[in-house]
């Protein structure tokens, strides 16, 4: 049975005092008056025989008031705690004793003081009595609650294992342990009660020389009772624990030690984490406040001490949160502080706060609430990051963006290059910045500002310069310290920093804005971003400038395509017309022709059957030749008709494997010239056959022979070429004739349209439409006075289906 030494001496000098007692009245009561703690004397009811001064003092209640009083009339304890102290000295006056325990007392003005109560039986002036020591906890209470709130304040959360309660008889053997020494260290009680305590495999092999030391030391008193040990699970892993030692004694005999262990394993993480956040946190460049609930600051680090303008904690700690909130704002943030209440935090609001000279800081804060281990909010801790950099990087960039409107109304590149430099200028505050773009391969400056003069051009496969790599590699280029930089190119004196970034639409780089500084480190990351976003704003108004006059050229264009659509859909109409009319010729003249053909060819007989006389009297009159003459124009006639209807039928060609130089030879071969027109043909080495359709392209070479030679009339060359090029065959025949005006040269595939006097205007749409039927094209080129070449392209790849 475990008896608590403390007590057991106050009870025995209790009965040394009451021994002294009666002999020394006087002695006693200076010594009961002496004593630190409220005392007070009891008979067996309850009714007060003596109090202590500590009494009055303590409570407030005098010595006349309670002196012949029963505490159960009185107010110097509460309801519920008279009820056991009743109980308890009933017990006590009977014999019985108690360990220390916990009532209410209260000050004559009510106010409740948790005490501790001990108590002995006593002889009083000759009678049974009880004496009993009221120790006062307040102090005790405060410092608990003052320790919870500093663990809150200082985020020393940990949690504590229950307590580990194991005891040994004094050979060492375990003979007891609670369900918590079982769980916090992975054995069943059968596997250790009953065995020695180096025998359970809870200590390490290596440590038991020192407990084994330890626990004899225990028993004979000579070290400190309370130690800091490290034991071993059953799954092998360790366990860090705060280990109270006590000894067991039955009477005066010790029988054993008592060892309530507490796992401090995560406390002990936890402690070194709180060490590591404490020296992140009072680095740390974010400003961090702690203030209780009221806003009330507690503690600040020195990035908040910076922030005001002081070294001095005390300028801050013990005021108001409230007070550095600037006063058209508090409102604001007192409405922030009860969202935090409600939430649990709130983030990154914007206030500007005064600083001790008076300024005013824009700052953002983020703040989350404190709470205690029942939950009760206790405090506030925010975070503070000062925003005086951001706002003033917010508000260029505002009126870049309002720039870049004007960019992007700009006419002319021109424009554009004053803009950015001006922007440059007026809102980024550079002194020398300079607008170069990119010709070709090289990089020039087209307008600048800060410079007397400066006229560069660099030349990019050279490599040398910051600009030249900016445009390079397509990446902004910040040079703290130009003496230091390999690449840079000195085009000022005295020079030394620079920044160049590149103009770019995608990957393509248009130019670079290039600033330069006499001052070492004059331009930062932030100036970079922004001299960026001026550039993509530039880029972007370069780009859009560009586009608007390829837009205009492509407008141009697209007129040009719609009014060849026009006119490819006039002449489809009008191909339908001639179709239609070919339709209706052919079968309303080529019936009468017919006629007319029979009639002369019956005529033609009949006068071969004349007699002499009669023929001579036709010779005499031409019979016979107007005869011929009606024959040729019959002839004629009955060519338009061909030639209509070829233009407007359907066109099959029947493809098959044709020589062209063989075939063109055929062709003249048919065909008359005159003797003063040289006629050559000259091919190209390996000019490939083709599947075409030999009569019809027969008839396009004669067609086109025939055009040249009739444009020769005083003489002249024909040179037909065969030549070939990656998809596709040409033949090209050209004259030295008179040529053909500009203003007839593209008519002159249009039907019905020709220049000669004997001439329907069919024969080049015939040409135009059978070479196009065959995948390929026609076309021409004429200079009047020195000739025209017509040349036929066919595809070296078109195959016989």
């Amino acid at each position: 049975m475990l008896k608590d030494n403390v007590v057991q001496n106050s009870i025995e000098g209790v009965h040394r005092e009451e021994k002294e007692l009666a002999e020394s009245m006087k002695e006693f009561q200076t010594l009961f008056d002496l004593m630190p703690d409220p005392v007070v004397i009891v008979d067996g009811k309850g009714t007060f025989l003596a109090v202590n001064r500590k009494v009055e003092e303590i409570t407030g209640f005098k010595e006349e008031e309670l002196l012949g009083q029963n505490f159960l009339w009185t107010k110097i304890v509460t309801a519920r705690s008279k009820a056991t102290l009743m109980k308890n000295l009933v017990k006590r006056m009977v014999g019985m004793q108690f360990a220390p325990y916990e009532v209410e007392a209260l000050t004559k003005d009510g106010e409740k003081i948790p005490a501790e109560v001990n108590a002995v039986r006593v002889e009083y002036e000759g009678k049974p009595a009880a004496l009993v020591i009221f120790r006062e906890l307040r102090e005790r209470k405060k410092a608990e609650e003052a320790l919870r709130e500093s663990e809150e304040r200082y985020r020393t959360i940990f949690e504590l294992s229950p307590d580990s309660i194991v005891t040994v008889d004094t050979q060492g053997v375990i003979t007891s342990c609670n369900a918590t020494a079982t769980k916090m260290l992975g054995y069943s009680k059968d596997e250790m009660i009953g065995k020695h305590f180096s025998k359970t495999g809870v200590l390490r092999t290596e440590d038991l020389p020192y407990y084994t030391e330890l626990f004899n030391s225990i028993l004979r008193e000579e070290v400190e009772k309370l130690a800091e040990l490290t034991f071993q699970r059953k799954d092998g892993t360790l366990l860090l624990c705060d280990v109270r030692l006590s000894l067991l004694k039955e009477g005066t005999k010790t029988s054993g030690i008592q060892a309530i262990s507490r796992d401090i394993t995560e406390r002990r993480k936890a402690e070194e984490e709180l060490i590591r956040l404490s020296s992140a946190v009072k680095m740390s460049k974010d400003g961090v406040v702690v203030s209780d609930i009221t806003g009330k600051i507690i503690e600040v680090n020195e990035a908040i001490l910076e922030m005001y303008g002081t070294k001095d904690p005390e300028d801050l700690i013990g005021k108001s949160s409230f007070d550095f909130v600037d006063l058209q704002d508090r409102e604001r943030a007192t409405a922030g502080m009860k969202e935090v209440l409600t939430k649990g935090y709130n983030k990154n609001v914007e206030y500007p706060v005064v600083t001790k000279d008076g300024n005013k800081l824009n700052v953002e804060i983020s703040t989350t609430l404190m709470k205690d281990t029942d939950g009760k909010p206790t405090g506030f801790v925010g975070i503070v990051h000062d925003i005086t950099e951001r706002k003033c990087f917010e508000e260029r960039l505002s009126a870049l963006n309002a720039y870049s409107r004007n960019l992007n109304t700009a006419e002319s590149m021109e424009k554009i290059y004053q803009l950015t430099l001006g922007a440059m200028e007026k809102i980024l505050g550079f002194e020398h910045a300079s607008f170069m773009v990119v010709d070709r391969n090289m990089l020039s400056v087209v307008d600048q500002r800060g410079y007397q003069s400066l006229s560069m051009k660099l030349p990019l496969d050279e490599g040398r310069g910051i600009t030249v790599k900016a445009a390079k590699t397509g990446q902004s280029i910040l040079v703290p310290d130009t003496r230091k930089e390999s690449a840079y190119v000195e085009g000022m004196p005295d020079i030394r920093s620079e920044l160049a970034v590149p103009t770019k639409i995608g990957n393509k780089v248009l130019g670079i804005l290039n600033v330069e500084s006499g001052t070492l480190n004059a331009f930062d990351e932030r100036d970079a971003k922004l001299l960026e976003i001026l550039a993509s704003h530039s880029a972007t108004a370069m780009s859009n400038l560009e586009y608007a006059k390829n837009l205009e050229k492509l407008v141009r264009k697209r007129t040009k395509e719609l009014r060849q659509a026009q006119k490819q859909l006039l002449r489809a109409e009008r191909m339908a017309g001639i179709g239609e009319t070919a339709a209706m010729v052919g079968h309303d003249l080529r019936n009468p022709l017919q006629v007319i053909a029979n009639i002369l060819h019956l005529v033609d007989k009949s006068l071969a059957a004349l007699p002499t006389e009669d023929k001579k009297l036709v010779e005499k009159h031409g019979i016979e030749e107007l005869m011929v003459t009606v024959g040729e124009q019959l002839q004629y006639m009955n060519k338009i008709i061909n030639d209509l209807q070829d233009y407007a039928r359907p066109i099959e060609p029947k493809l098959v494997e044709t020589n062209l130089h063989q075939l063109i030879q055929d062709t003249l071969s048919t065909m008359t010239h005159p003797r003063d027109v040289r006629v050559s043909i000259i091919k190209e080495d390996n000019f490939p056959p083709l599947f075409v359709d030999p009569a019809l392209m027969k008839r396009v070479f004669s067609n086109l022979i025939t055009n040249a030679l009739q444009a020769m009339s005083n003489g002249g060359q024909l040179t037909i070429r065969l030549s070939k090029q990656e998809k596709s065959a040409l033949v090209s025949i050209q004259d030295t004739g008179v040529g053909i005006t500009p203003r007839n040269r593209h008519k002159i595939f249009q039907p019905l349209f020709t220049t000669k006097a004997r001439g329907q205007g069919f024969g080049l749409p015939v040409c135009k439409r059978l070479v196009e039927a065959h995948g390929g094209s026609i076309h021409v080129k004429s200079r009047v006075g020195q000739g025209s070449t017509f040349t036929v392209e066919i595809p070296l790849k078109r195959r016989l289906k």
